[in-house]
């Protein structure tokens, strides 16, 4: 009977071990004081978070976001002194200058001075941090303003964006808590131990 139930726990823990589960965890940036309006004279918002989850693996992480981007107008300095419009971004960054991966939307130069709306799912580009930093769900994430560096140009307007959703989306595989382990363990060996009666 000892040997029964004991095998029982076993075949039940090692099952219960593998069941992780593949799953989107969302975080709402702005419920978490990412401003909505950004532009160059504000500094770059970070947040250090923790999802209270942890992965086994990560396959993709995203940004949905959306908004409008402003762009910005410059003229040259010599040659052509008809102003122009550029395209700004909004970047989000995960982890820290050089080892970190981010995600960023372009636009405003098409329909300046009108905003540029945007609502896209922007997949995180491959960079130097592995997806491993992200299996504790913590780490620390910045959300700025990006221009392109022009020489030879004096800037008139640098443009700005204002965001209505800004969601970090990770797709990955849940390991579930070890106090879930236990209940289900537990609940399980009752359960063989009532049959055997």
């Amino acid at each position: 009977m000892k040997k029964t139930i004991i095998i029982s726990a076993i075949g039940i823990l090692s099952v219960i071990s593998t069941q992780t589960h593949a799953s989107l965890v969302e975080l709402d940036l702005l419920a978490l004081g990412c401003p909505t309006y950004h532009d160059f004279g504000i500094p770059q918002w970070s947040y250090d978070f923790d999802l209270g989850v942890q992965f086994s693996s990560i396959d993709h992480v995203f940004m949905d976001w959306s908004g409008e981007i402003t762009g910005g107008l410059a003229k040259h300095i010599d040659g052509n002194p008809e102003p122009f419009s550029f395209s700004i971004a909004i970047k989000a960054t995960l982890g820290e200058y050089p080892d970190y991966r981010y995600a960023e939307h372009w636009g405003g130069a098409t329909t300046y001075p009108d905003p540029d709306s945007f609502d896209e799912l922007t997949e995180f580009i491959e960079g130097i941090m592995p997806w491993s930093n992200l299996y504790d769900g913590k780490e620390k994430i910045k959300i700025n303003t990006e221009s392109y560096i022009m020489s030879g140009v004096v800037y008139l307007e640098l443009g700005n964006i204002k965001l209505d959703k800004a969601n970090l989306v990770i797709d990955g595989t849940i390991i579930p808590e070890p106090s879930s382990f236990m209940i289900i363990c537990l609940g399980g060996l009752i359960l063989k131990i009532r049959r055997r009666k």
